[in-house]
C-alpha cells in the first residue's frame, strides 16, 4: 500500500479517500487498515471525521507484533449517548488491553487474533448507543 518514497501524509490521505468512496451516508464507520504508526491511523481517523463530521469512526490496525491499534472519534452531537473513551475502552477492553481519551476522541490498544470480530464487536456497541 505504502510505495517507496511515499510520505505517510499522503498515505494517510489516499487511504481516507479511497475508504470514504463507498461510504456516502453511513454515520457509523468501522473498518481496519494494516498501519504501522498510531499516528497515521490518528491522522486517518481526524481525515475522516473531517470529511464526514456526522459519523462517528473507529480504525484499527493489527501490528507484526501481534498487537492492535484503536482510534475513533465521535461527533460532538453524539457524546451524550456514545463515548469515544467508552467505545474505545470497551473495545480494547475485549482484547485485553487498555484505552483512553475524552468523550470526543480516544484511542488503545490490546491483542487479538481475530480483527473481523473486533470490528463486529466495535459496530454492534455503538450501534447499541446511538
Amino acid at each position: 500500500m505504502n510505495s517507496v518514497g511515499q510520505c505517510p501524509q499522503f498515505q494517510a490521505a489516499e487511504n481516507v479517500r479511497l475508504f470514504l468512496e463507498n461510504r456516502l451516508d453511513q454515520q457509523l464507520l468501522v473498518d481496519a487498515f494494516p498501519l504501522q504508526s498510531m499516528s497515521i491511523l490518528i491522522k486517518m481517523v481526524n481525515q475522516i471525521s473531517e470529511k464526514r463530521p456526522q459519523s462517528s469512526v473507529m480504525l484499527l490496525s493489527e501490528q507484526d507484533s501481534g498487537k492492535v491499534l484503536c482510534a475513533c472519534q465521535v461527533p460532538k452531537s453524539l457524546v451524550s449517548s456514545l463515548s469515544a473513551a467508552d467505545w474505545a475502552l470497551t473495545v480494547c477492553a475485549q482484547m485485553d488491553g487498555n484505552a483512553g481519551g475524552s468523550d470526543i476522541v480516544a484511542k488503545g490498544m490490546g491483542s487479538s487474533s481475530n480483527l473481523e470480530e473486533i470490528i463486529k464487536s466495535a459496530t454492534e456497541y455503538a450501534r447499541s448507543k446511538m
